[in-house]
C-alpha cells in the first residue's frame, strides 16, 4: 500500500461521487406530494436523510470462498497489482481519512467481504450507512450496521454450475429475517428462466 488511499484496489478512494439534491419536484411527483400531506412529510424526511450522498468503492480483500463463472473481480489481472493490506491500524487510519474527505456511503466489495469482517467493524467506526456486497455463504455479523446485498445466481442446480459449490440454500438461511439484507439476482442467459422459481423460494 503506497499511500493511505490505496488499501488493495485502485478504486479505493478514487471514486468519490456526490449526488446533488434535486431542484423543485415537478410533474407527477409534485402532484402526488400536493395531494397527500403524509406522503409529503415522509418524502421530505427521506430527502433530508439521503442527500447529499457521497459514495466510494472499497475492495477489502483479494480472497473469496467461491469462484463464480464470469466474476468481475477475478475477470482480469488488475487485482494482482494490489497486495492485500492486513494492518488493522492502517485500515482505521484509511477509513477515518475517507470519512473526513466527505465519503458517507461506502460500498464494500471484492472479493468476498465476509472473510474479513474485522475490516467492516473498523469501517463502522466512521460510517453509519453503506452496503456490503456478498455471496452470502458466510453471514455478516449482526453488529455490522451496513445494508447487505446478497447475490443469487439461479436455482440450486444452476448455482452449483455457475458458482462451483452447493451454496444456494446457505445465503437464504443466513439472512432469513435479517432486515439489512436484499437479495440481488445476477441475470444471464443461463439462469433467466429460473427467476420465477427462485422468487417463489425466497
Amino acid at each position: 500500500m503506497e499511500e493511505a488511499h490505496q488499501i488493495d484496489t485502485p478504486s479505493a478512494g478514487g471514486r468519490c461521487r456526490p449526488i446533488p439534491a434535486r431542484g423543485p419536484e415537478r410533474g407527477r411527483v409534485a402532484r402526488y406530494l400536493a395531494e397527500d400531506s403524509a406522503l409529503r412529510a415522509l418524502y421530505r424526511k427521506i430527502r433530508t436523510f439521503a442527500y447529499p450522498i457521497v459514495s466510494s468503492n472499497y475492495d477489502l480483500t483479494r480472497r473469496c470462498n467461491l469462484r463464480c463463472e464470469g466474476c468481475l473481480f477475478f475477470s482480469g489481472a488488475d487485482y494482482e497489482a494490489h497486495p492485500e493490506e492486513s494492518s488493522a491500524a492502517r485500515y482505521d487510519t484509511f477509513f477515518r481519512a475517507e470519512a473526513q474527505r466527505g465519503v458517507n456511503f461506502p460500498y464494500f466489495v471484492g472479493a468476498e467481504p465476509s472473510l474479513v469482517q474485522e475490516r467492516l467493524h473498523i469501517a463502522a467506526r466512521y460510517f453509519r450507512r453503506g452496503v456490503v456486497f456478498t455471496n452470502g455463504a458466510i453471514r455478516i455479523h449482526p453488529d455490522i450496521p451496513f445494508a447487505v446485498h446478497v447475490s443469487l445466481w439461479g436455482n440450486e442446480a444452476r448455482t452449483r454450475k455457475l458458482r462451483g459449490g452447493r451454496v444456494f440454500r446457505k445465503p437464504l438461511q443466513n439472512y432469513r429475517g435479517d432486515r439489512r439484507a436484499t437479495f440481488i439476482y445476477t441475470i444471464n442467459h443461463q439462469n433467466i428462466r429460473s427467476i420465477p422459481e427462485v422468487v417463489s423460494i425466497c
